[in-house]
């Protein structure tokens, strides 16, 4: 047990980690860390000042999270060797968290901004070298909507990749029905359904 004295000599020894003093990322003033195992904290000199930094130095922040001696992707090996992300990972895809630009995808930060490549509206970006936590910007192309689909291999990606139809028509503009713009469908084989139908409710013969 300690004596009331030994406590009050205990706590009137200077703790060095309290006086050693840091200087603030943002705004440069001298500060003491309260917890100097926290990067963030012993940092800054306030939870403000750690705000406006990631505000103010998007680019910084970016690299930090980022290992570029990622390996060369098989498939593609003219590309080089992708920039992998070390930072959060949100449902496949590297998040990176910044007010500017617009947009919380680490991608498209370093499409807009590391690239200097302007992104449409309505377009994506799309893997070059099939590795999701890949952010190189020379690794990554704005397609539109309708061209990530096509390049799918679900159902619907199949279907658009098809010239002609299933009865062997081809699939060519003036052969899609106008009355479905969203959709391809044969201008021939639906006149041929019209005519069956007719026949079938009406008695007329088929003109086809």
């Amino acid at each position: 047990m300690y004596s009331l004295n030994d406590r009050k000599a205990k706590k009137s020894i200077p703790d060095e980690r309290k006086m050693k003093q840091n200087d603030c990322l943002n705004c440069g003033e001298p500060f003491a860390p309260r917890h100097p195992s926290k990067n963030y904290r012993a940092a800054y000199c306030s939870v403000q000042c750690w705000h406006e930094w990631q505000i103010n130095h998007p680019e910084e922040r970016f690299w930090r999270f980022v290992n570029k001696d990622g390996a060369v992707p098989a498939g593609r090996p003219d590309l080089g060797n992708c920039w992998l992300w070390t930072g959060a990972i949100q449902k496949g895809n590297p998040v990176f968290c910044t007010k500017r630009p617009k947009g919380s995808k680490a991608r498209r930060f370093s499409y807009t901004v590391i690239g200097g490549n302007k992104l449409p509206e309505g377009w994506r970006l799309v893997v070059l070298c099939g590795e999701q936590r890949c952010v190189r910007h020379s690794h990554v192309e704005a397609v539109p909507r309708k061209e990530i689909t096509r390049r799918s291999a679900a159902p619907t990606g199949e279907n658009a990749r098809k010239t002609h139809c299933k009865s062997g028509h081809e699939l060519t503009p003036e052969n899609l029905h106008p009355s479905y713009p969203n959709r391809r469908i044969c201008k021939i084989c639906r006149r041929r359904a019209a005519h069956r139908w007719y026949e079938q409710h009406r008695g007329a013969t088929s003109r086809v």
